[in-house]
């Protein structure tokens, strides 16, 4: 919080906050059993720095932020529904990060599950799921 200070002190508010910080690691074709730690850590990393780092800046900021200020989310294209993991065929996945009653609580709870579903999946044979819907989720927010 000692940026948020500096702001704070020097200008009294802040009347735009952009977040663009942001990492993908590209899933690999398929793993053996070395690679899934790694990969594993490549999942956790992402979320880390694009859902955990952003919300993180985002809240820290709020007391700061002018009134009528903006909050800019800067995203990939990885962020396009026409992304989305193509094994989700009834939509579920879609459905939930496009409802209107979806909220932060929310979607970080769908992050951790999409999180432990990877786990799940690198602990059966042959078994991946790609990041996408985990950068959907991101530009929800």
């Amino acid at each position: 919080h000692k940026f948020v200070d500096i702001v704070k002190r020097r200008h009294n508010r802040l009347d735009i906050l952009v977040n663009n910080a942001g990492i993908y690691h590209k899933p690999p074709a398929s793993l053996n059993e070395a690679d899934k730690t790694m990969h594993m850590r490549e999942v956790e990393e992402i979320v880390k720095t694009n859902w955990i780092g952003l919300n993180l800046v985002t809240e820290a900021f709020l007391p700061v932020l002018a009134p009528n200020s903006r909050i800019i989310n800067m995203t990939s294209h990885l962020s396009d529904l026409r992304t989305l993991d193509t094994t989700d065929t009834s939509g579920a996945i879609r459905a939930q990060l496009t409802s209107a009653e979806l909220t932060v609580a929310g979607l970080d709870k769908l992050l951790r599950s999409y999180v432990e579903s990877i786990k799940v999946c690198l602990n059966r044979k042959n078994g991946l799921l790609v990041f996408d819907s985990l950068f959907i989720a991101l530009n929800k927010f």
